[in-house]
């Protein structure tokens, strides 16, 4: 029986750097594909694990892809414009499971990206737990991030159940017990979750 729902922040209930690279390509002549996943290659997670600022970051992601025609102000700018972008409906679910389950949200996000976007969205309120990577020092493609979290819960792993878009963090969530469902819009998400024994009426 799950008693705390975990979900991701980016790409369910906010957009995050998905899109980022449409704005871009143009700019960069360059294919949307190549800045995408330079945008996730290291030293991105240095940043994610507060390791590094975000100024530093976008410096150094201009320099190592070799970036023309964008500043790091002007990066800066438009990935916060994206997380501007709610999911349609996610909100909503999650407002009807708030109150008969603890919620608990786990994002692999920048320090300066939060402070930014928590003001901007009300679904943070509905969150009684929220662990981000520049605290806990680890992203979601790390067991450890997923052992901190259960240890600040206070729960075993068969007690939560997990929501993310990408299968690649539910294998290292399920890797340390944890069940997940992988998000793909809120109707899907909330079918799933009945699947699971969860009410969302």
């Amino acid at each position: 029986m799950y008693s705390t729902l975990i979900f991701d922040l980016s790409e369910v209930f906010i957009s995050g750097l998905t899109g980022v690279e449409v704005t871009l390509a143009p700019r960069l002549d360059l294919p949307e594909r190549e800045i995408f996943d330079a945008m996730f290659a290291p030293p991105t997670p240095d940043f994610f694990c507060g390791r590094m600022t975000e100024a530093a970051w976008l410096e150094q992601l201009i320099r190592n892809h070799r970036w023309v025609g964008v500043s790091a102000e002007e990066l800066g700018g438009i990935m916060r414009r994206n997380f501007d972008r709610r999911v349609e409906g996610t909100e909503s679910l999650v407002r009807k499971l708030a109150g008969r389950y603890e919620l608990a949200m786990l994002s692999d996000h920048a320090r300066e990206w939060i402070d930014y976007i928590r003001p901007r969205h009300s679904f943070f309120s509905l969150f009684s737990h929220q662990f981000f990577s520049f605290d806990l020092g680890h992203t979601k493609q790390e067991r450890a991030a997923f052992s901190l979290t259960l240890e600040r819960l206070g729960k075993s792993a068969d007690e939560c159940l997990f929501v993310d878009d990408l299968e690649s963090n539910l294998r290292v969530a399920r890797s340390v017990g944890i069940e997940g469902i992988q998000f793909k819009n809120a109707q899907q998400a909330a079918a799933a979750l009945r699947d699971r024994g969860i009410s969302v009426e």
